[in-house]
C-alpha cells in the first residue's frame, strides 16, 4: 500500500507516462523498462459485415470490434564495457539482457499484461511480436519495438443492442429442415 503511493508520487514527479507490467494478485511486476519511449501507437478497428441481396445491392447490418493493438518503440542506452562490468558487480545486471529475456518469456506464453500510456491504461494485452533492429543509426542504443494485442474477454456482452436484434427468430433453410 505504501509502496503504491510512493510509486505514484515518483511517477508524477518524473513524468513517467509509459509502463508495461503484469499484475498477479496484489503484486505488480514491471516488464518493459525503457530509458526513453520514442513512439507509441494505439490501433482500434472494427469489422463491418455485409451480404448480397436479391436486388443486387450489398446490405450491411452488423459491426463488431476487433482486438486492439498497441505498438511501443523504446530505447535503452548500451553501456560501456566498464559500466556493464560495474553493474554486474553491484547486482543490477545488464538491462538489455534483462529486457530481451523478459520479451522471450512473454512472447512464448499467454500472459495478460497492462500497458500504461499517456492516453490511458489498457488492460489484458498479450505480447504479439517484437523487433530489435541493429544498424548504423542505433549503434550506441538498443531500440525495441513491441506489439501487444488485446485478449478478448469471453464473458463480456454487448451493452447497446438494438431492440430489433435482441430476439432473433431463426428462419430460412434452417427452419425448413427443422434445425431450430
Amino acid at each position: 500500500m505504501i509502496m503504491d503511493i510512493i510509486n505514484k508520487v515518483i511517477d508524477k514527479i518524473t513524468g513517467n507516462g509509459y509502463a508495461v507490467y503484469a499484475v498477479q494478485g496484489s503484486d505488480v511486476k514491471p516488464i518493459l523498462i525503457f530509458d526513453t519511449v520514442t513512439e507509441s501507437f494505439v490501433r482500434k478497428t472494427a469489422s463491418i459485415t455485409s451480404y448480397p441481396t436479391e436486388s443486387g445491392i450489398m446490405a450491411t447490418d452488423y459491426k463488431y470490434m476487433n482486438p486492439s493493438q498497441i505498438s511501443i518503440k523504446g530505447v535503452i542506452k548500451r553501456g560501456s564495457l566498464a559500466g556493464s562490468f560495474l553493474q554486474s558487480l553491484i547486482g543490477f545486471g545488464d538491462p538489455i539482457k534483462k529486457i530481451t529475456t523478459e520479451l522471450d518469456n512473454y512472447i512464448k506464453g499467454m500472459y495478460a499484461l497492462n500497458i500504461q500510456t499517456k492516453t490511458g491504461l489498457y488492460e489484458n494485452y498479450a505480447l504479439k511480436s517484437y523487433e530489435i533492429p541493429e544498424d548504423y543509426d542505433n549503434y550506441g542504443l538498443c531500440e525495441i519495438t513491441a506489439v501487444f494485442q488485446e485478449i478478448p474477454q469471453m464473458n463480456e456482452t454487448v451493452q447497446n443492442v438494438e431492440d430489433s436484434l435482441k430476439d432473433t427468430i431463426n428462419g430460412g433453410i434452417a427452419r425448413l429442415i427443422g434445425l431450430t
